[in-house]
């Protein structure tokens, strides 16, 4: 079993798995779609699951909001529809949960064990030491390389990435690649959401932002011109789903992210959410090295 990386096929790009084994699968349920799934196609409740939520019959997603490119609304109330949030769906309907809730919550309160009630966080947050001692983490889903992102008509090459103001999501891979790795002559800027990045990337506050290939080609596409992905490294992470720490429920989440793997069903979310949104090849963004 392997992990889905970002490569592209001769139609189109595609988020695809190397699979190990192959197993068939439901191609989900319109009664459950039509009921707490919003829009996503999702599998059917597995028996042999066993899921103890925060608040009985839902899902409680714990999500930094605004995302719009994984929860797909204009308040938590009205998401129903983006890959992370049909991923969220995927989970609650396999464990028989009747609905997904999302919760907005700051990425630094979910990483930090500070995220209040909630069942799951799906962000792609990568593990680390320090944030496995605060909660507990799925096996990871997906490999994904960093990206980095400038102001639209702004020149930098990989040379002066080392001189210019750097850009980071608080507690992100990046924030630990830009310091460790490209070492800046100035401090690193950190940011408590992805919104405030980009708003000072647009406003020249700072020079360059570094975060996910997957969250940066999509934002860069939607800002209307207001910045472009030059470059990304292939340093990046492997995201699992965030439970509370010593969650009764993540053996639960594994066995489910397992057979997402598996079954390909993962890549049927990926196909339909994630894809139209890159915004162009991610192969065709240059690689810089740290």
């Amino acid at each position: 079993m392997r992990l889905h990386k970002l490569t592209a096929l001769a139609g189109g790009l595609v988020l695809t798995a190397s699979l190990a084994a192959c197993g068939g699968s439901d191609d989900g349920s319109d009664d459950a779609a039509s009921g707490g799934y919003g829009r996503c196609d999702v599998a059917p409740q597995d028996d042999s699951l066993t899921f103890e939520p925060a608040v009985d019959g839902q899902l409680t997603v714990a999500v930094p909001l605004p995302s719009p490119n994984g929860y797909q609304g204009d308040t938590p109330e009205s998401i129903d529809g983006g890959y992370m949030y049909c991923m969220a769906a995927d989970i609650a309907s396999r464990a028989g949960l009747e609905k997904v809730v999302v919760k907005n919550t700051s990425f630094e309160s979910i990483v930090t064990g500070r995220g209040g009630d909630f069942d799951i966080a799906i962000w792609n947050v990568i593990r680390t030491d320090e944030r496995a001692e605060a909660v507990d983490f799925s096996e990871p889903y997906m490999l994904i390389p960093s990206a980095v992102a400038v102001k639209e008509g702004e020149e930098l090459d990989e040379g002066d990435l080392a001189d210019a103001q750097i850009g980071v999501l608080i507690g992100s891979f990046q924030e630990t690649l830009a310091k460790e790795k490209i070492q800046p002559s100035q401090p690193v800027r950190q940011f408590q959401s992805n919104e405030d990045m980009f708003t000072a990337l647009r406003a020249g506050q700072v020079d360059v932002v570094l975060q996910d290939l997957t969250t940066l080609m999509p934002a860069a596409k939607a800002s209307g011109g207001g910045f472009e992905v030059i470059a990304k490294f292939e340093e990046g992470g492997e995201p699992g789903v965030v439970l509370p720490k010593d969650s009764p429920n993540t053996a639960t989440v594994d066995s489910i992210v397992a057979d997402w793997l598996d079954s390909g069903d993962l890549d049927a979310i990926f196909e339909e959410w994630l894809n139209p949104i890159l915004g162009g090849d991610p192969n065709d963004v240059p690689v810089w090295t740290a």
